[in-house]
């Protein structure tokens, strides 16, 4: 929401001269502006302040701005007074394009702001500044560092994509100026290196700082949509609740100190002294991975799909993890050991703590839209509605048709997962699947853990977790697991780097290997323990790297039973799968909303969640 004391009113009809003007309080004063194209409508603005108990920080009026809408009259000397009358004190300011300021002698602590109608010349640009600065009373922001990229053709479409016109320098200017409003010691220059970016909108840059070698630091700046704040403001508020229930058993504390914006900036103690603002975008700053007291990391994402070539340079000099790059079996049990180290760490730390562990019985699913500006605890599993309409909107596309020459009985699979998904309380049949209630194992949970989002320190061998908007003191243990059983088997299989062209020439865009991911399904929702000591039955497919996901799925599933079948509480212990499937589902569904995943992986997602409802008993003609 808007904080008038903040930001600058502005009336004006021409856009371009406004645009000018809105630009220049960005990036030399750190200011927002609200621009009205008519008198009428600005004085409603400056009535909804003053109802509030608010008033806004300078109000610039246009000389010819129209009184209404339909732009018949414009506004006279007095019009100016009369905006004074309503707000006493006010900073005001009178904005003209012409050679010499319009005639309002009479009107009382006015100043002038000379602006062209069209693009200004650096002299004029420079006479706006120094009249806002001088005659508005406005500080001057610090200066915006430079930002040197890495020479890395994915970072710069990532910087790209921060703007519609997809322009390269934009795109640089609003991550530029973000920066510069963290109070933060940069010098005259930056460098930013890509990471891994999120699934929701989100923008995520590493940045390096700093004056000298002291001083200098790594840095991760995360990027979300205006109109997403809430999701920053809950990062802010659950980053520090991870934070009580990290550190335990003898574990530093694996949250990284967030950033504070410039003290110039926003007023008042509240989480968005952590969020800096600018054009279109919000961000939040913290250190990478806690500073350099960890050493090197590695995130799950490269130690599974990386090139045996890059592993080998990103593991050197690790104890108990450096990979020979020759050795194609010692590179596939460094994988497993990463997963494992990671998956010791979080039970260790939370779901296997008896610190925090406990069953209870809760109701497994809402029908009903998640909350639209929350991530509450889980369960109930609830889909949010934008994720309900990615997942119908694919299931009725002309891609989604392509499932059926895979599969024979997809007409019957589609119908299940939309009847599902498209559940609404009070609708008849099924009714007995969402009031299900069953003992659940709670512990503090991630909530959104994924193969990017937790890295392990190879000097330390101790996981490193970041984004914890979805964060719960107390959720279902198994979530993460099954979440990141999910990104294993539809972002990561068929990715390994190290795919033979002749088999994997496109990776898992490779319709052929649809046959194996199929078997290895049936495998995992039925029961794991199925697969046959034989091998696959899919002889044609290339089936190294899926015979690596499911082993790599095994272990999670091992690590799940274990969660699972632990002892806290009088509450009984349901079956495994009974529990297990309901989590497994939930984050299948949100697969099929990916539009980032390839066609044939939504497609196994889309039979994976029939066959997990299925196997829970839902049925589609109820």
């Amino acid at each position: 929401m808007i904080d008038p004391r903040e930001t600058v009113l502005i009336g004006d009809k021409e856009q371009a001269r406004a645009d000018v003007l809105r630009d220049i309080l960005r990036d030399e004063f750190n200011r927002e502006a609200v621009i009205e194209g008519n008198f009428n409508s600005l004085t409603a603005k400056m009535h909804e302040a003053r109802q509030s108990s608010s008033s806004w920080r300078m109000v610039l009026l246009a000389y010819d701005l129209p009184l209404s809408a339909n732009g018949v009259d414009v506004i006279r000397p007095y019009d100016f007074s009369f905006l004074e009358g309503m707000n006493m004190g006010i900073m005001l300011g009178c904005i003209f394009s012409a050679e010499e300021p319009p005639d309002l002698e009479h009107v009382n602590n006015l100043f002038f702001l000379p602006i062209p109608l069209w693009t200004s010349t650096r002299e004029e640009h420079n006479l706006i500044v120094s009249t806002l600065a001088l005659a508005g009373r406005l500080k001057r922001a610090r200066r915006a560092p430079a930002v040197r990229l890495s020479p890395d053709p994915i970072l710069r479409e990532q910087i790209r994509s921060l703007n519609e016109k997809r322009d390269l320098d934009l795109g640089r200017k609003d991550l530029r100026y973000l920066i510069r409003n963290f109070n933060l010691p940069i010098g005259d220059t930056i460098a930013v290196a890509k990471l891994t970016q999120g699934k929701s909108g989100a923008r995520v840059f590493r940045i390096r700082h700093g004056l000298n070698t002291h001083q200098r630091g790594d840095l991760v700046i995360k990027l979300s949509p205006r109109n997403d704040l809430w999701k920053l403001r809950l990062e802010i508020t659950r980053h520090g609740k991870a934070g009580e229930s990290l550190g335990v058993q003898g574990y530093q504390i694996h949250v990284a100190e967030l950033k504070k914006i410039d003290p110039s900036g926003k007023a008042g103690a509240t989480s968005d002294n952590y969020i800096a603002e600018y054009g279109s975008w919000s961000a939040v700053c913290y250190d990478f991975l806690g500073g350099a007291k960890f050493g090197p990391f590695l995130d799950l994402e490269t130690a599974l799909i990386a090139t045996p070539e890059r592993l080998q340079a990103k593991t050197k000099g690790a104890a108990g993890f450096e990979v020979n790059a020759a050795d194609a079996r010692q590179i596939a049990n460094v994988r497993e050991l990463v997963l494992k180290t990671m998956l010791d760490w979080l039970c260790r730390t939370w779901y296997e703590n008896g610190k925090y562990a406990k069953r209870e019985t809760r109701r497994l699913w809402q029908a009903e839209d998640r909350p639209a500006q929350d991530f509450p605890p889980m369960p109930p599993y609830q889909l949010a509605s934008k994720t309900k309409g990615y997942i119908l909107s694919f299931l009725d596309s002309q891609d989604a048709e392509i499932g059926g020459r895979f599969f024979d009985d997809w007409t019957g699979q589609l119908r299940q997962v939309r009847r599902f998904v498209d559940w609404r309380e009070g609708k008849r049949g099924a009714s007995d699947f969402f009031s299900r209630h069953l003992p659940v194992v709670l512990s503090p949970a991630h909530g959104d853990l994924n193969a990017s989002n937790i890295m392990l320190s190879l000097k330390e061998a101790r996981p490193f977790l970041i984004d914890f908007p979805c964060y719960q003191t107390l959720g279902h243990a198994l979530q993460d697991i099954a979440s990141l059983e999910v990104a294993i088997k539809f972002v990561l299989m068929d990715r390994q780097g190290d795919s033979p062209k002749e088999n994997l020439r496109a990776l898992d865009h490779t319709h052929s290997q649809m046959d194996i991911w199929v078997e290895m399904e049936e495998y995992l929702v039925s029961d794991i323990r199925n697969c046959p000591e034989d091998g696959w039955r899919q002889r044609h497919c290339f089936t190294n790297n899926v015979a690596l996901c499911f082993g790599l799925v095994g272990l999670l599933r091992e690590y799940a039973e274990r969660v699972q079948a632990q002892a806290c509480g009088e509450e009984r212990i349901p079956p495994f799968l009974d529990e297990y499937l309901p989590a497994l589902l939930y984050h299948t569904l949100r697969a099929i909303s990916y539009t980032s995943l390839p066609l044939f992986k939504r497609l196994l997602a889309i039979h994976s969640a029939s066959a997990i409802l299925t196997q829970l008993g839902f049925d589609a003609a109820d």
